[in-house]
């Protein structure tokens, strides 16, 4: 924590001393200071906001080549380590929407027929609380849920699978080529997929 507050130079160093100095000869007696920083307060990553400050003080009443570091802590910024994790939502799986026909139309006919079974609501609020309960219950029926193990860049489309596919072998071929014409024709092959 000492390392992560800006002060002069006195406030971070935490050891100091004389040396030797050796290269003005073995049998003088010049010496030199020395500074450095080799005390530390550790502390794990999340609780590092509850420090409001931290550094190493001199003239301690003990003799010591050492200083004293000190840190203080404000116990108002609590709340952001008791923080509770929120899990996370089920999302839908939307390339299935848009790549695939077949579902599109097959998620309208079920908004369409949700919507008509309804009773209408008194207030525009509950109407529009019960619209976002009819489409998310449209989706879950016919659309359905994203695998939670996906990567970020998943995609459902088969076209653009098999073109990610054949990026990655060019560029793994790019990769084990030494020659400049083959690499250029590869280079030109990535290229034109990405486009």
């Amino acid at each position: 924590i000492n390392t992560a507050f800006k002060h002069p130079m006195r406030h971070i160093t935490t050891r100091c001393g004389w040396l030797k100095d050796w290269s003005a000869g073995a049998r003088s007696k010049k010496t030199i200071p020395y500074f450095t920083q080799i005390d530390y307060i550790l502390c794990r990553n999340d609780k590092t906001s509850m420090f409001s400050n931290a550094r190493s003080f001199s003239g301690t009443l003990t003799k010591s080549d050492h200083k004293l570091v000190l840190a203080r802590l404000s116990y108002s910024k609590i709340y952001n380590i008791l923080k509770k994790k929120q899990s996370a939502k089920r999302k839908f799986d939307i390339e299935n929407l848009v790549v695939n026909p077949e579902t599109k139309i097959e998620y309208q006919n079920s908004v369409r027929q949700l919507l008509l079974d309804r009773p209408p609501a008194e207030n525009p609020n509950e109407e529009m609380d019960q619209m976002i309960e009819i489409l998310n219950q449209a989706a879950a029926e016919t659309v359905g849920y994203r695998k939670n193990t996906q990567g970020v860049h998943f995609y459902n489309d088969p076209i653009l699978q098999d073109l990610s596919v054949q990026r990655h072998k060019l560029r793994l071929q790019l990769l084990s080529n030494n020659t400049s014409v083959d690499r250029s024709l590869l280079r030109t092959k990535i290229n034109r997929i990405q486009s």
